[in-house]
Order: C-alpha cells, then structure tokens, then sequence
C-alpha cells in the first residue's frame, strides 16, 4: 500500500529565527485587526529582578487598526469587555520573537495613549466595578475573562475594514465598533455601542478622565448620559430598551474645544451595527497558484510537498502550525504563526496546479489548526477560534470565541 503524507514546507519554525527588522510597522498587512498582549505605555517592561511592573497590559488583546500604517488604533481588551487604549499620530511598536525575533516585551502603544481605562471590568454589574478576580499574579492584572454571569466576549465580524465586537454584558447582548471621524486639524475617536434591551440599568467605563480629555455623546436624547465618578468617565444607561450610540472622544484639552464642538456638530448620528454581521465584500480577492511537487522515491512511504504561496500581495508569513483536510480530501486549511489561515484546492495526484485563499487574519499566533463537519477551528494564545463565511465569498466574517 502506498502511503502519501503531503508536506509543508517549512513544516516548523524554530522560535529563535531572526525576523526583519521594521522601522514603522509591520511590512506584513495583518488585516483590519490584530489579536496579541498588548502593552499600553510606551516603554512599558516587567522587571524580572524587582517584580515591578510598568503600564497596563492587555493580555487578551485585538489592536484594531484605524490607520495604514497602525499609527492609530483602539486596544479591545476582551477579558475585560473595554477599551484599554487608544493611540493617535505614533506607529505601534510591534516588538516581541514574532515580530523582530527578540524575545522581549509584547507590542507597545509608540507614544502616551490618548485615552485609556483601568485595568478591570470594563462594565459594571449591579454597579460595582469591583474585580471579582483574585489577585494571583501581582503586580500584574488579575489573570483570565471575566465570570461568565458578568459577561463575555463572543467574537467578532469583519466586514471591509470595519472591527465589529459582539460580548454580552449579563444578559445584554452588546455590538461595537470603533472608527476616527475628523480632519487635519482634529481628528475624534468614534466607538459606537450598540445594546439590546436590559433588565436593569448599565454602566460603562469610557476613559480615566484627564483635563486634556474632550468627550462627547452622540445618539438618543434620552436613558443614557454621561457622568465623572471616582476620577473616571462613565457612559450610564437606563434600563430598558436602547437605540445605538456614539461617543465621540478625542484630545487637545481647551486648544481644542472649538473645533471638538464643530466636529460633534457635524458627525452623523450613529447607525446600526447589525447590517455589519452578515459579510461584507472581499478582502483578498487574489487567489494564487503554485504547483506541487511530487516525490521521485517509489517506496511504501514518500513525502510529496504542497508548494506555499510565499510571494504575496500582502508579504503574509507562512511560518506553518497547523493543517486539515476538509472532507473532501482534495482541500486543505493551514495556519500560521503570524496569525493567517489559508485554504489550498487542487490537492490529487499530479499536484499540478494548487490554489490558495487567503481565508482569515489576524489571529493570535494559531499553532494548532483542525476542521471539523468542514468547519474551521484554530487554536492560539488567546482562544479556540471558530472561523465562519457567513456569505460564501471564501474569506472568513465572524472569528467566534468558541472557548
């Protein structure tokens, strides 16, 4: 009997090889977000010999990229069900043995945050923001997600370059998004949240709060305000049912003020999230042949290999963790370190033209891939993903926290 094992070259990766070195940003395109640690202060570090630790870091977390060249952003921390961070002007520093093989800090906010919240429940229940967590591993954060009866994160849809989280607040379910409204002489970071009806009042925790802070709501007239409470800015919620929102929030202080009420005058209303959870248009159109090569040995056991698409329009890594055969066994799914997943098709006895898709981005370092009824689940630092096509375009929409 003749035994074929289909090879992936390079099959593994030593964790020690040196990477490129970057000068502002990735040269890869990571897609419109990025799960890893983060950390929120530039210069941020743990020191090993005195226990201490400098900054907030977000160990779940999803950079969402608001600019080309990541020189702004948002930091959704998904333990929490907040936003830790915002930067604007000043590239993150993509620091870390993935990024430039050095085996040092996790990626790092360039400059100071514009705005930030404190590490711990983003949401509040029964009105206490008080974590439930036990302290385990201080100085840093308390470890792992929040209790579930608090809330969780669900996961998260791609549709264009828009990020749309899904979570639930108790039993709330809540959408958000996050984008920059403004021009050259401001520009406001928009996060618009989205709701269901609640049995009780809600109380978010939009930002600590600073002088230089300029922060805005936008949307229903009534049952949500914004209050300062214990050196924090709060979003309050009545209970009940709930239209979209929008905060607008950006920096500057009082050498800003008149632009912030121009640009608070002028932004649109905010919009329903829900059209944004079906699939949008595609984001890597381009699929790309290679053509396999098949083994001379005429042996019980030869190794054929499954030739990688390593020259691409978004220079993606592939740096392989994982593989799968769907069910019909002449299509495969991989994974790799730097967080992509591709579908190759073309897989028989010749090899002679294998297709590959860019299927899903952004994951937090997926080492293990499987499929299962033909269904794609990745595992990473952060989570088992399952990965869904909600509209048949090929690319994945919805990255489900399956657990």
């Amino acid at each position: 009997m003749r035994v074929v094992f289909f090879a992936l070259v390079p099959l593994l990766f030593a964790a020690s090889e040196p990477q490129e070195k970057k000068k502002a940003g990735p040269s890869m395109d990571y897609g419109p977000f990025l799960s890893c640690a983060v950390l929120s202060k530039p210069g941020a570090k743990f020191d090993n010999n005195t226990g201490n630790f400098e900054g907030d870091v977000t160990a779940r977390g999803f950079l969402i990229k608001l600019a080309d060249d990541w020189s702004a952003g948002a930091v959704f921390d998904s333990d929490n069900l907040r936003i830790s961070a915002a930067w604007l002007g000043t590239p993150i520093k993509f620091t870390g043995v993935i990024f430039d093989g050095a085996h040092g800090p996790s990626p790092t906010l360039g400059a100071a945050p514009v705005f930030q919240t404190p590490h711990g429940p983003g949401w509040a229940k029964d009105g206490s923001f008080k974590d439930p967590r036990p302290d385990t591993i201080a100085p840093l954060p308390p470890p792992g997600p929040l209790p579930r009866d608090w809330g969780r994160y669900g996961g998260l849809y791609l549709n264009g370059k828009k990020t749309v989280f899904s979570y639930t607040v108790g039993k709330t379910p809540v959408l958000e998004s996050m984008e920059l409204e403004g021009g050259e002489d401001l520009k406001a970071f928009a996060r618009t949240i989205q709701a269901g009806p609640s049995e009780g009042p809600l109380e978010l925790r939009v930002a600590t709060s600073a002088p230089e802070l300029l922060v805005e709501l936008i949307g229903p007239s009534s049952g949500a305000k914004l209050v300062t409470e214990d050196q924090e800015i709060r979003l309050q919620l009545a209970a009940g049912a709930h239209e979209p929102l929008k905060l607008l929030i950006s920096g500057g202080g009082e050498t800003k003020k008149e632009a912030f009420a121009a640009l608070v005058k002028g932004s649109p209303r905010p919009g329903d999230l829900s059209p944004l959870t079906k699939g949008g248009l595609p984001r890597w159109p381009e699929s790309i042949e290679t053509r396999g090569i098949l083994s001379k040995e005429k042996g019980p056991y030869v190794t054929d290999v499954l030739t990688l698409p390593e020259k691409n329009p978004w220079k993606a890594k592939l740096r392989v963790g994982g593989i799968d055969f769907f069910s019909d066994m002449t299509r495969a799914a991989i994974c790799t370190w730097d967080g992509d997943v591709w579908i190759v098709s073309g897989i028989d006895a010749g090899l002679e033209k294998l297709t590959w898709k860019r299927f899903a981005t952004g994951l937090y370092q997926p080492l293990g891939l499987r499929i299962v009824n033909d269904e794609i689940y990745t595992v990473g630092h952060d989570q088992i993903t399952k990965l869904h096509d909600l509209n048949n375009d090929g690319e994945a929409d919805y990255y489900e926290n399956f657990n």
